[in-house]
């Protein structure tokens, strides 16, 4: 089980926070970040409001048999999460190679499809057509939400540097069209972040 919080960012730097929170659950492991906006290329326009807001975002995981609104209760409690969310994920490309920055974008799907079809497209045509256009970032993964979250979706796009990150948007904006239009195919819009891991 995934989860993935959004909460003040002060929390997730206070020390031993995240540590004391995942040793009271069995095999978990859990990120946090550090989040700031950006406004990105062509890809979707970042919202206005309270979905655009930098703090913190943590992600955990945890193998166990108790529900996942208890995961989701606690997390919210002992963080203080404005948001907290169970996603299916799905790692489409690790390249076990470290990382420095990451693009998270926060989706909705687009009006008229069902989240089901959202998902599946996302799946079996975009993410395949992104991996067949040699996309520069070194993992790329897809997070399905939990629909009563609010949102469709979550994705990972990991960098080497910020210098990557650049060329590999200059790509998609100049050579990659095909990406680009299918985008529209399935997201309404996304609202996207820098993130840095903290520690």
């Amino acid at each position: 089980m995934k989860l993935i919080c959004r909460c003040p960012i002060d929390v997730l730097e206070t020390t031993n926070a995240v540590d004391d929170f995942v040793s009271g659950w069995s095999g978990a492991q859990a990120t946090a970040y550090k989040l700031e906006p950006h406004l990105g290329g062509r890809l979707a326009a970042p919202a206005d409001g309270a979905d655009a807001v930098p703090g913190g975002l943590l992600m955990l995981w945890v193998v166990s048999q108790r529900p996942a609104w208890e995961l989701v209760s606690e997390a919210r409690s002992a963080f203080g999460c404005t948001e907290a969310f169970t996603v299916t994920e799905q790692v489409v490309v690790d390249h076990h190679t470290p990382t420095t920055v990451a693009r998270l974008g926060f989706i909705r799907r687009r009006e008229g499809l069902t989240h089901q079809q959202f998902a599946d497209h996302w799946m079996g045509v975009h993410a395949p057509l992104v991996m067949a256009n040699q996309p520069l970032f070194s993992r790329y993964v897809a997070n399905v939400a939990d629909p009563s979250s609010g949102w469709d979706g979550v994705v990972e796009q990991h960098f080497i540097d910020a210098a990557t990150w650049a060329e590999h948007d200059r790509r998609l904006v100049a050579e990659r069209a095909e990406v680009r239009n299918d985008i529209t195919r399935f997201i309404d819009s996304m609202t996207q972040f820098a993130a840095v891991a903290l520690g």
